[in-house]
């Protein structure tokens, strides 16, 4: 499985980890109230992270789980 999108934004320096932690906090309040809303949506919404950074990340996220697929399939 690729890597999480949090981790992601924060290796490519879109947002900090005390401000993903804040965006995970703020997704289990949502989802405490019976609710879903993406964590990337959410760091987008704080302003914590750029529609632009979101979408490069989500884009390296599906070709790194493209390129383990593909490499499952060749076993």
């Amino acid at each position: 499985m690729g890597r999480l999108l949090g981790d992601l934004l924060v290796e490519s320096g879109a947002c900090t980890l005390p401000e993903l932690y804040e965006g995970l906090r703020r997704a289990s309040e949502i989802v405490s109230r019976g609710e879903y809303r993406p964590i990337g949506e959410i760091l987008v919404e704080l302003g914590y992270v750029s529609i632009e950074q979101l979408e490069s990340a989500l884009s390296a996220q599906a070709a790194e789980t493209a390129g383990e697929q593909a490499a499952r399939a060749d076993l």
